[in-house]
């Protein structure tokens, strides 16, 4: 069951003409996933954030808010990465065939163009 706010238990309240039927829960209580923000997980009923970034999973960081965070360059689905790029298994992003990153992703004597391509040097 997805935890009530005060605001919302007051809505249900008054939607029901009293208290009964509408089940207040205080922030932070999860029977799923789901039921906790962003980042965070669900054990034992609570929704638990991370104080460090060996709570995360290898390609997160540990944000100010206590929620795990896909990492700056790391990625989960390609649409993390740059358009020149796609997600590896090692969650990383990388340039696709054809495409650099920088100069040293290309075949001697290949410069990496603005538009991540490897194009004859100058």
């Amino acid at each position: 069951m997805r935890p009530l706010g005060l605001a919302a238990w007051l809505l249900c309240a008054a939607a029901l003409g009293g208290a009964g039927g509408c089940a207040f829960e205080p922030d932070g209580r999860c029977d799923t996933v789901a039921d906790c923000r962003a980042g965070e997980r669900c054990e034992a009923g609570l929704c638990l954030g991370c104080l460090e970034a060996a709570e995360c999973a290898g390609w997160e960081v540990c944000t100010a808010d206590r929620r795990c965070q896909t990492a700056p360059g790391r990625c989960t689905v390609e649409a993390q990465c740059g358009g020149w790029q796609g997600c590896a298994p090692d969650h990383t992003c990388q340039a696709l065939p054809g495409r650099c990153d920088d100069a040293s992703t290309c075949a001697p004597g290949e410069a990496c163009s603005a538009d991540h391509r490897c194009a004859p040097g100058p």
